[in-house]
């Protein structure tokens, strides 16, 4: 037997001990208030999924209510190795999904049917929007729900009036892969308090890196786009005075 086999036993109990863990939620908490820091929770957001939808409806809520940071994240739908027997697992979440709805009295009702592949990419490339632009937990729900209500008329677009620019195609998959990566590699998040066993790996840290830089660029294409708009606004005054 190893050294390290006879140490691991040890050293796993003592890391996972209680009051150790007690003790690094304090030091976590206290250095959270002297950096003036909300409490964060990260939401994986699964675009095609009815549990996502129920809970997009009830973000503002949560984040009114307990006064945390919900940082999203746009995923894709789990592998097959995650999911097996796909198609029984969907039919089975709708119905599921419109259970706890009528449970807590929430807006549902299941469609018999998932939502039409084309308003899921549009759908998502509004919620990767969103993300960039701070105001996923505002427009989720909405966007979920014209997702889940039907898919329109012919030519019709169910997204017309929501206050978000999409990203766009190379943006979204930029994202999508960043977040499945986070959301894959969850259980060695370091959380608050060290909840984690241990911090995310160098891929994963490189691939939430270059979703922040995709994130800035979409910022970066709105705030370019407004600043077009207002100029050309100021031209057309210029010249109607004149």
């Amino acid at each position: 037997m190893s050294l390290k086999s006879l140490l691991m036993p040890a050293l796993s109990q003592r890391l996972l001990a209680r009051e150790h863990l007690l003790s690094r939620r304090v030091k976590a908490e206290r250095q959270r208030r002297a950096r003036c820091e909300r409490h964060q929770v990260h939401y994986f957001h699964q675009v095609d999924d009815p549990y996502s939808a129920l809970l997009a409806a009830q973000l503002p809520r949560l984040q009114d209510r307990y006064d945390v940071e919900v940082l999203a994240h746009v995923v894709p739908a789990p592998s097959e190795a995650a999911a097996p027997e796909r198609a029984k697992l969907t039919d089975y979440s709708r119905r599921d999904a419109q259970r706890l709805a009528q449970r807590f009295a929430l807006d549902c009702s299941d469609p018999l049917s998932q939502p039409l592949p084309q308003w899921v990419q549009r759908a998502t490339g509004l919620l990767v929007g969103a993300v960039a632009e701070g105001r996923f937990v505002q427009v989720a729900g909405a966007i979920s729900a014209r997702l889940w209500q039907g898919d329109g008329r012919p030519g019709e677009d169910i997204f017309k009036d929501i206050p978000t620019l999409p990203a766009t195609a190379a943006e979204a998959a930029l994202h999508l892969r960043a977040a499945d990566a986070l959301r894959q590699d969850t259980v060695g998040l370091r959380t608050e308090g060290g909840d984690g066993a241990r911090a995310i790996d160098g891929h994963v840290a490189r691939v939430a890196r270059a979703a922040a830089v995709a994130a800035d660029r979409v910022a970066g294409r709105r705030r370019l786009g407004r600043e077009a708009e207002a100029d050309g606004e100021a031209a057309g005054a210029a010249a109607a005075a004149n």
